[in-house]
């Protein structure tokens, strides 16, 4: 988690004040370009009586920083508290009267969107590390190696979660680059891509492809002759940003299961992209995918995960996983096995 403060801020004036942007997502866009995904500032409003700047591809949220902010909204009359948060759209036309100061978020509308909570705190509670971003709305806190805590004798926090409006597509040969970036992210973090069917073929994004829609295709399981083992007709997705350029993970599922598969292995194999984790991506993959599962003609799916792995046992939990039970694999490590109906 960011905690976000107008001491490192980027100043800038607009028609009814002056804005203190906190964050702007990729870093290298432009607020004047209109070329970011999201936007977090603070805003004075210094005018009696201003007009909000139109961003009509941008969906906006605004929280109170002073005790009130009185607008119009298309004529509207909206009369905000201190700590209150409201939406609207970017291209609404907004209208405020008298001096104030807000928190904004701007996303870009079919891009992402944002998860606000505002939560207050006693002197001496530790704040939780539960957002990407964090903003003081009131009261004093120190950052220490254990984490933030309270300082004054009271605090309110604005937690930020961005939200990338996501999708499953079948690998195709737009989606080259992204496969190569996650690829290399998980090299970065010294792990192994999961699942493993993102690594089908010799290594390059062509074969990969070739090998997925062989594999696709296949009408019944085959043997490997290169790999020595049964081979599974297998659909393998990928789970992206709407516009479909970042790779935020995969997911595969196997149609048919020998029983070495049955055993351990499965019908799914999942994986996020190391930056991506702790969002709730995976759960909401596996629950979208379900769908896919229910397509191909399967009443139900095996999933096994290693008996320690505590966030995949809940991204299975959470799409109504039932545990069935457990085993020993060939380097002595226990795991569990879960089904899901997906009828």
């Amino acid at each position: 988690m960011l905690l976000l403060s107008k001491n490192n801020a980027l100043l800038s004036k607009w028609s009814g004040g002056t804005t203190a942007q906190l964050m702007i997502f990729p870093e290298s866009s432009e607020y004047k370009d209109r070329d970011f995904d999201y936007r977090i500032s603070v805003a004075t409003i210094d005018d009696e009586t201003s007009v909000f700047t139109s961003l009509p591809d941008y969906h906006r949220y605004m929280i109170a920083l002073s005790d009130k902010i009185n607008l119009t909204n298309n004529g509207k009359l909206v009369e905000l508290k201190k700590c209150e948060l409201y939406e609207f759209e970017g291209f609404d036309h907004v209208e405020s009267f008298g001096k104030a100061t807000d928190l904004g978020v701007m996303c870009k509308r079919g891009k992402c969107h944002a998860d606000i909570s505002i939560l207050a705190y006693e002197v001496g509670e530790m704040i939780p590390q539960m957002a990407d971003y964090a903003y003081l709305a009131v009261g004093h806190v120190e950052e220490s190696d254990e984490g933030i805590v309270v300082k004054s004798q009271r605090a309110v926090v604005v937690f930020i979660n961005i939200i990338y409006d996501l999708k499953l597509v079948k690998p195709d040969k737009n989606h080259k680059e992204m496969w190569e970036k996650a690829l290399a992210e998980f090299k970065e973090a010294g792990e192994e891509p999961v699942p493993s069917a993102m690594m089908d073929g010799d290594g390059d994004f062509d074969s990969f492809l070739m090998e997925t829609e062989k594999s696709d295709k296949m009408p019944a399981c085959e043997w490997n002759e290169k790999g020595g083992f049964m081979m599974s007709p297998q659909t393998t997705m990928f789970f992206t940003t709407a516009d479909e350029t970042k790779l935020i993970g995969a997911i595969s599922c196997r149609k048919f299961l020998t029983d070495k598969l049955r055993e351990r292995g499965g019908n799914i194999g999942y994986g996020i992209v190391p930056s991506e984790r702790r969002r709730g991506y995976a759960t909401k993959m596996l629950g979208m995918f379900l769908e896919e599962c229910k397509n191909i003609g399967l009443a139900a799916v095996v999933i096994t995960c290693s008996a320690d792995n505590v966030p995949s046992k809940k991204t299975i939990i959470n799409n109504g996983g039932v545990f069935y039970g457990t085993g020993i694999d060939k380097n002595g490590e226990e795991y569990e096995r879960y089904y899901i109906l997906t009828l």
